[in-house]
């Protein structure tokens, strides 16, 4: 992602590539270009948020005949930052993408995390995300007859939410 300011807005572009094929997505390709705005900039934090439309691109683990693989959509973020004290700092991002071509397709991707300063150069920071897609993809799951023996497949849809625990080592260059 890159941003241009100009005085207390922004004009920005991203590319990003993702794969989750535990969720069903093999690669989903996504690009966005919009205009945000910068609430808060101070010492004590960062408040901003932005809209952007996208093209995303998704291919699928198993193959959905009846999806589209490629798909406009709008995409609504907003990005906090603040100073706990003079070692702990808190950060939030909460990205909102709908698909245009599919209303029901909606995902969000929200992450919060703290940091807190060991050194000058080196913190460890925890974060916790969650991931949200109403119409997540499918997955193969495999079928097994009484005796043990698979005798094929059958495609599911994946989970609508996942979450993750990190916990990380930062080095501050």
């Amino acid at each position: 992602r890159y941003d241009r300011t100009f005085g207390s807005a922004f004009g920005f572009g991203g590319l990003g590539w993702e794969r989750n094929t535990f969720a069903g997505v093999n690669a989903r390709w996504s690009g966005v270009v919009g205009l945000g705005r910068t609430w808060v900039d101070n010492d004590s934090g960062k408040f901003k948020t932005d809209l952007g439309g996208t093209y995303t691109l998704e291919k699928p683990v198993e193959p959905n005949p009846d999806g589209d693989e490629g798909f406009g959509g709008i995409r609504a973020t907003v990005e906090a930052t603040r100073a706990l004290n003079a070692t702990t700092d808190f950060a939030t991002t909460f990205v909102l993408d709908e698909n245009l071509q599919n209303s029901e397709d909606l995902r969000f991707d929200w992450v919060a995390s703290i940091a807190v300063a060991l050194t000058e150069g080196l913190a460890f920071k925890t974060s916790y995300q969650v991931l949200f897609d109403n119409q997540p993809a499918q997955i193969g799951v495999p079928l097994f007859n009484t005796s043990g023996t698979q005798t094929g497949k059958v495609s599911e849809p994946s989970e609508k939410v996942d979450s993750f625990l990190t916990l990380s080592l930062v080095i501050k260059l």
